[in-house]
């Protein structure tokens, strides 16, 4: 029963991409949803998902080197850190973080470019830190 949700390995590659770039795309093109509950339940509802989807395919494929599912964990990790880092970002300063990844006016706050730098680069660098840590 579990073989039936293998991926085909031409699609693989595909897969990856895509749900690694999925809340980051979220992120970057339409903040929004981020942060108003009812999308964010359904986008974290989509992660959790993925993520079990990885668990069940790495425990039914655990001796086999066909395929390595612990990267479709990364959208679920992605939305964990940016929670976080808003959560952090309200305390500090009592608002919303603004969406300058496309604003390249100087007039916009630098917490706000910062903000979007910092889970840049954390982004960036979570599949380095699953990998080092053993798949995770």
């Amino acid at each position: 029963m579990i073989t039936l949700l293998a991926i085909h390995p031409t699609y693989q590659n595909l897969l990856l991409f895509f749900s690694g770039f999925f809340v980051v795309g979220i992120f970057i093109f339409n903040r929004k949803l981020l942060i108003r509950k009812v999308p964010f339940i359904s986008i974290l509802v989509i992660t959790i998902l993925i993520a079990l989807y990885s668990l069940i395919m790495d425990l039914n494929f655990k001796s086999s080197l066909m395929f390595d599912f612990w990267p479709l964990r990364i959208p679920l990790f992605s939305l964990i850190i940016f929670r976080i880092y808003r959560y952090l970002f309200k305390r500090k300063y009592k608002r919303e973080p603004q969406d300058t990844f496309w604003d390249y006016k100087e007039s916009t706050p630098v917490a706000d470019r910062l903000f979007n730098i910092a889970y840049g680069c954390t982004c960036s660098l979570i599949p380095v830190f699953l990998g080092v840590s053993g798949k995770f």
